[in-house]
């Protein structure tokens, strides 16, 4: 005679065909049984099995866990359904089950024996796989340190950066959206993350810029974090060297010797690094005069 199982929902739900067996001793129909439970489940809450046992006394059979420390001191209750030897087990998590035990991030599976005894001492043991299913328990985090360097001659509308915030979650749950916590005139943070310029920079006039942004993902509830965004603008040569005086003028001697210095000029530039490092050279005139390039 074959049972068919029904859908059994409380924390989780297990269906499957279960089957009728007429020998003495103790023995599950399946190999193995399956509930799925979403990750941190509160203790107390119940995980139904619907099973076949293969005894001829069914009203003598006990069930136990195989490790009864191992789901913080677990309770197992087994009810006879209205067919002789199909019984609704239930696992209550116990209170002491730490958040690890059920934490989907750390492992997606658990696995726990039954033991089935009956009253002349035969038994029978069978794995259950408590499958954990995800639910949305972790933000999105960023980096502890964003930094990007920006040309100062970069485009308007070019991108500048990408964000990347990771999630510990899973599917949906991990899926990541990008914005501004408070909104710039500098820069614009799309939702996936990329960011791009609004306005031209200028590294003479603001060299760093300081942004926050935050992540939040698509689980329900959705959660979600921030992170400071350094952006440095890097100079660019377009400056030009200015001369301190538009005209130098001085009168020599006509005996002067030879190699005699007579002027020092001076310029500047208002790029940094490099860019700023200044050349001389005479472009024009005399053939009787020389110019250091550096001094």
């Amino acid at each position: 005679m074959r049972v068919k199982g029904q859908k059994i929902m409380v924390a989780v739900f297990l269906s499957e065909l279960f089957f009728m067996f007429a020998n003495g001793d103790v023995g599950f129909e399946l190999d193995a049984y399956t509930v799925v439970i979403d990750e941190h489940p509160s203790p107390g809450i119940g995980l139904d099995i619907l099973a076949a046992v293969d005894t001829n006394s069914p009203a003598n059979i006990t069930f136990s866990i195989g490790d009864a420390n191992f789901l913080g001191g677990v309770v197992v209750l087994a009810n006879r359904t209205s067919v002789r030897n199909v019984f609704t087990i239930r696992l209550f998590v116990g209170p002491n089950v730490t958040n690890s035990t059920f934490d989907y991030e750390e492992r997606q599976r658990v696995v726990i024996l039954i033991d089935a005894t009956n009253n002349i001492g035969e038994s029978a043991t069978v794995p259950v796989n408590i499958q954990l299913r995800d639910i949305n328990d972790n933000a999105p985090m960023f980096p502890l340190a964003i930094r990007v360097n920006v040309s100062e001659n970069t485009a308007v509308g070019e991108i500048v950066a990408t964000l990347e915030a990771t999630d510990r979650d899973s599917g949906f749950n991990a899926l990541i959206t990008y914005g501004h916590v408070t909104q710039s005139d500098v820069f614009m943070v799309h939702d996936d993350g990329v960011v791009t310029l609004l306005q031209q920079l200028d590294y003479e006039t603001q060299r760093q810029y300081q942004i926050t942004v935050n992540a939040t993902d698509l689980g329900m509830p959705r959660m979600s974090s921030t992170g400071e965004v350094s952006i440095m603008v890097t100079d660019f040569n377009d400056q030009n060297p200015v001369f301190e005086s538009l005209l130098y003028e001085v009168e020599v001697f006509e005996n002067l010797t030879v190699g005699s210095e007579i002027l020092q000029v001076s310029a500047y530039d208002g790029d940094r690094g490099i860019n700023d490092t200044i050349l001389y050279a005479i472009a024009g005139g005399s053939d009787a005069f020389m110019i250091d390039e550096s001094t």
